[in-house]
């Protein structure tokens, strides 16, 4: 591990297992527009399957999910959000295990007929064990199931790096404030234009994760290295999906896909 991928790996482990977090992802039963739409589209896909919810946090999507799916396991690396979550849903507190997505050899291979990796958790992992993780996602997805997740997009921190505050925001000063922060906080970043993935502090949980944006044709490439079919891809706060040309010149912040195994 390069010394960014062992910051990476601590911050962001830590910030998922302080209690306060914990708490706030245990309250959370929120389902983005983008999801709701992604979830609809998809709901002959999703009705009556056996899906793997990774990075399940504090729950926020299980009740949603248990309405459609036949079969429901949820993992999560922290021991305190799992543990949140069998406390939420003590009739389901079977359903939920810690487990790392870089190594799930717990489940055998095809095991699942959907996979889901929402909320972008798959970019607070290191870049080698980001690969990893697509390549054991893989290998648990059915033949002709799904994977869906998403993602950060590179493109995204062109306005954050700008030098000065955005002069329509509603609160400038706050948006001035909140840019010395971003600009000190990533003082090493270099060539997001270029470069295929840059590591990120963002303003997550006030600047304590670290995050994995991706170039578009970056994300599109992993799945493909990892054997992934056709890709589906969708807005995040609309409900929308979009075209793969779109999708390569989008300026959002990040997308949600589902990727045919």
């Amino acid at each position: 591990m390069t010394l960014n991928d062992n910051k990476l790996e601590v911050l962001n482990q830590s910030t998922y297992r302080n209690k306060a977090i914990v708490a706030q992802y245990q309250r959370r039963a929120d389902i983005l527009p983008g999801e709701r739409f992604l979830f609809q589209s998809l709901k002959q896909r999703l009705q009556g399957s056996r899906l793997l919810d990774i990075g399940v946090g504090g729950g926020r999507t299980t009740a949603y999910l248990l309405d459609i799916v036949g079969q429901y396991t949820g993992i999560d690396l922290s021991h305190e959000m799992v543990d949140a979550c069998k406390i939420r849903f003590p009739d389901r507190a079977g359903d939920f295990r810690q487990c790392d997505v870089r190594d799930m050899s717990v489940f055998e291979d095809a095991s699942f007929d959907v996979v889901l990796f929402s909320f972008n958790g798959l970019d607070y992992i290191p870049h080698q064990g980001r690969l990893t993780a697509l390549q054991e996602i893989r290998r648990i997805v059915k033949p002709g199931g799904l994977f869906i997740f998403s993602t950060h997009l590179t493109p995204s921190l062109k306005s954050r790096f700008a030098p000065t505050a955005n002069p329509n925001s509603d609160n400038w000063l706050s948006d001035w404030r909140l840019r010395l922060l971003f600009h000190w906080h990533n003082l090493r970043v270099r060539d997001i234009d270029t470069t295929a993935y840059s590591l990120v502090r963002d303003a997550s949980h006030n600047f304590r994760l670290i995050t994995y944006y991706s170039q578009p044709e970056t994300v599109l490439k992993q799945l493909a290295d990892a054997g992934f079919g056709a890709v589906r891809i969708f807005e995040n706060y609309r409900e929308a999906e979009m075209t793969r040309g779109a999708f390569l010149t989008t300026q959002l912040n990040w997308a949600y896909f589902a990727a045919e195994a």
